[in-house]
Parts: structure tokens; C-alpha cells; sequence
């Protein structure tokens, strides 16, 4: 048995597919602009925990990153190029089984104590 309004249905999808302009990429001429503000959203509630350590919730660590420093980061401007954060630089042994890490000086956690390993 037929269905007369799949077939308008399908008409009018094609027609609107017919007249969405589609985007172009950006010209290799343009120059980006650098600046402004980036707001996005996450969709998390409010945290269960500031202690990133105590929760298995991805988003967490778009809320709590810019509070925490690590050993290493990505670069993001040289991505996936890795930089140091805590980790003034570091080194591979010749069996890529050891990694050897020289840590910043001076640096204390949010209590006052120093950092060291």
C-alpha cells in the first residue's frame, strides 16, 4: 500500500536541500584574527568534586584544568607537540622504558609545601 505523503515528504527535503547554501572553506588569503572570547558549554551539572583525582567524569577536566598544573601539556598551538608544565625537561633512555624528568624549582602546592618527587 502506497503512502502519498513519503513521496511529498521526499519533495520537499529535496527541495530544501536544493536552496541550503553550503559553506565554502575559508580562502587561503584570509588571515585569521586572533583575540576574543571562546564560550562553550558543558554539559555537567555542577561538579560532585574539585578533586579531578575522586571523579571518573570527563567534564571535570574542562572545569578543573586551568586550576592544576601537570608534568607535561599538550601544545596547542603545536599540537601534538608536548611541552613542560611542572617538568623543566626530560629525557628517554635508549630502550624508550625510562623517562627522566628534571622538575621545576620553587614551585609549592596550594598549602605552601614544596613540590619535589
Amino acid at each position: 500500500m502506497s503512502q502519498p505523503w513519503r513521496h511529498g515528504a521526499s519533495a520537499l527535503i529535496g527541495a530544501l536541500l536544493a536552496v541550503t547554501p553550503i559553506s565554502s572553506p575559508a580562502s587561503a588569503d584570509e588571515t585569521p584574527v586572533r583575540g576574543g572570547t571562546l564560550i562553550y558549554g558543558i554539559n555537567s551539572g555542577d561538579p560532585p568534586t574539585y578533586d579531578c583525582h575522586q571523579s571518573a567524569l570527563f567534564p571535570i577536566i574542562h572545569l578543573l584544568s586551568p586550576h592544576y598544573s601537570n608534568l607535561l601539556r599538550i601544545d596547542t598551538r603545536n599540537y601534538p607537540k608536548l611541552i613542560g608544565d611542572l617538568a623543566e625537561s626530560w629525557t628517554l633512555s635508549p630502550d624508550a622504558k625510562v623517562y627522566t624528568f628534571r622538575l621545576r624549582a620553587n614551585v609549592k602546592f596550594h598549602d605552601g609545601s614544596p613540590f619535589s618527587a
